[in-house]
């Protein structure tokens, strides 16, 4: 496995550690002969007598926060490297001329010289021994469990941060820790982040593992082999939890470009559409083409290595399922209402599922535009209104056109990306597989913030795992 290690010591006891956090910043020399502020990097090392833990979170510098002079802008986030003290000392001072100071009662944004970051995704400069991962850890009692989250697909330990609240709220016999891990590789190579994560930081402890997407398909990996990395100590996986998983890959994993397309060309058409007939249906689609929803999908067309596992119904998840799992496993599934799966895709991309602005509002704002474009077309045909006919139509094709043609590519049932049939956890009983379904259901990119999912997983760790919390048990 091409994942790099660790060293730690392979003793049965670990003594009492020892923490060390680092900053390390590095710089860019520009052609005027200063320096700017490029990547940092973070980093918490964990010593004990028997082991050494190294986490490293790697972060570019994408801009500075200053007032609006541009110009000015771009000479503060400059800074110039100057020896200080003895000749193999260097320190940094910030070069800020006194015309260049920022004016508080003008500036458009607070006055600061804190630079903001974005996490690189591929990390400049990383060391090979580093863990590229971040990760949010809350402590619980000394008898807690701990509850892993794992992320999916384009995503971060910060979509479990609302289920993080939930669980901590209503089952305080937990200790959670949401990870980070990289999700382009592949679910072995995730494994490996995530073993790491709770190597460091829960050690041999009973955990519980919960995976959204193929968060869940990277739990499955690493409960069957908690010790194949050689690390200290070997991970100690009591139970898994998948949420919209796909357990026979996805669609999306071959259609991914016809779906781009879609957005593309639907794009265009309507822009084209919108501008003579200004219906809402068609303004409606404008928005879902030029949401993050767009992005999303060009992300399955980008060559990822794990989209080589994603691939639906493929010999790959026939020996992934058929190997044994030796761990209590529990499966949540998410079954949307079939028609307008984008604009639901939509909702939750940017906005609480169950909000105003959410997936199932976005549903029914479409649904009932639709139904209005009918009656517009009925009305019109009676009146004699060939205008309002035209115009009518032309939404309806516009809008009913790319729902069938996105439900043909991405499967007709599921939550909008995993279809029904690929979300099931395989071979476990009935009892054990819990679905969210009808028309108030989240979808894909909302299940981890619904309510009705944390209600399921709240669901299983008090009445099917055993843990002590405030949960309404179903009579």
């Amino acid at each position: 496995m091409a994942y790099p290690r660790i060293n730690r010591g392979s003793s049965a006891a670990e003594s009492e550690a020892k923490t060390e956090h680092r900053l390390t910043r590095e710089y860019e020399k520009q052609d005027d002969g200063l320096w700017l502020l490029k990547h940092l990097m973070s980093e918490t090392h964990v010593e004990t007598e028997r082991s050494t833990v190294r986490l490293a979170v790697h972060l570019g510098v994408v801009k500075s926060k200053h007032h609006r002079n541009k110009e000015k802008d771009e000479q503060r986030a400059r800074t110039e490297l100057r020896p200080a003290g003895t000749a193999s000392s260097m320190e940094l001072h910030s070069r800020v001329e006194a015309s260049d100071q920022c004016d508080p009662t003008t500036a458009l944004i607070p006055c600061s010289t804190d630079p903001t970051y974005v996490s690189t995704g591929e990390p400049l400069h990383v060391d090979p021994m580093s863990i590229v991962s971040s990760s949010y850890w809350r402590m619980g009692t000394g008898t807690a469990t701990p509850v892993v989250l794992q992320h999916g697909f384009l995503s971060s330990a910060a979509t479990w941060k609302r289920m993080d609240y939930w669980l901590s709220r209503d089952i305080p016999e937990v200790s959670v820790l949401r990870t980070t891990a990289p999700w382009r590789t592949t679910y072995e190579n995730q494994a490996g982040a995530m073993h790491d994560t709770i190597a460091a930081r829960i050690g041999a402890r009973p955990t519980i593992l919960i995976g959204h997407s193929n968060g869940g398909m990277v739990s499955r990996y690493l409960g069957r082999h908690p010790d194949s990395w050689g690390a200290y100590p070997t991970a100690n996986i009591t139970a898994v939890v998948t949420v919209g998983s796909p357990h026979y890959g996805a669609p999306l994993g071959r259609s991914a470009r016809n779906i781009n397309r879609l957005l593309s060309v639907g794009g265009l058409t309507a822009f084209l559409v919108c501008r003579w007939s200004n219906t809402a249906g068609c303004n409606s689609w404008m928005n879902v083409t030029t949401s993050n929803v767009g992005g999303f999908f060009s992300a399955f067309t980008s060559g990822v290595p794990v989209l080589g596992e994603m691939q639906p119904s493929d010999r790959y998840h026939q020996n992934f399922n058929g190997e044994p799992e030796g761990f209590r496993r529990f499966g949540v599934s998410s079954l949307i209402w079939t028609r307008w799966m984008l604009w639901r895709l939509h909702g939750d991309s940017r906005c609480l599922p169950e909000s105003g602005c959410g997936g199932a509002a976005e549903v029914r704002k479409i649904d009932r535009i639709y139904h209005r474009d009918i009656t517009c077309l009925v009305i019109g045909a009676f009146l004699g209104r060939i205008d309002s006919i035209i115009r009518c139509t032309a939404d309806i094709a516009l809008i009913r056109g790319v729902d069938e043609l996105y439900r043909r590519w991405a499967g007709m049932g599921g939550d909008g990306i995993v279809p029904d049939w690929s979300q099931p956890y395989p071979f476990i009983p009935t009892q054990d597989r819990y679905v969210v379904a009808g028309k108030n259901a989240p979808s894909h990119l909302g299940e981890t913030q619904s309510p009705n999912v944390g209600n399921r997983i709240e669901l299983i760790l008090v009445s099917r795992l055993g843990l002590r919390g405030n949960v309404v048990l179903p009579q």
